[in-house]
């Protein structure tokens, strides 16, 4: 029981009963410049991480058309149809395909977290 009201006292010796003038004024500012600070890092973190994925896949295709593992799978495909289409042109429009599905989720996931971000800034 003494010991309670020891750390009792010692809290109330150390904390004064009222805030200085201005405290709440100047703690929503460090908040406020806090929120700004973590929302600018995720928007350029977003940034390079849609950059350095779309770099990957241009690097991907790149290489798999230099050693040719690639051209394997596109003749299998260019058999499959009975239009002639030239294996760089097949090559060329499939990649751009996977590009655009890939920007497409990408577009329907920060769309998702964007949404739901504004909703809890409404509550």
């Amino acid at each position: 029981m003494s010991s309670d009201k020891i750390i009792g006292d010692a809290l109330k010796q150390q904390w004064p009963d009222e805030l200085p003038a201005g405290f709440n004024s100047r703690l929503m500012e460090q908040i406020n410049k806090d929120v700004a600070v973590r929302k600018r890092r995720q928007t350029v973190l977003s940034y390079l991480l849609v950059g350095g994925v779309s770099l990957l896949l241009v690097g991907l295709a790149g290489f798999l058309l230099k050693d040719g593992i690639l051209l394997t799978f596109l003749k299998s495909v260019k058999s499959m149809f009975a239009v002639q289409v030239s294996s760089s042109a097949l090559g060329f429009s499939i990649y751009i395909a996977v590009i655009v599905l890939f920007l497409l989720f990408m577009d329907g996931y920060f769309r998702s977290l964007r949404e739901k971000r504004l909703k809890q800034d409404a509550e």
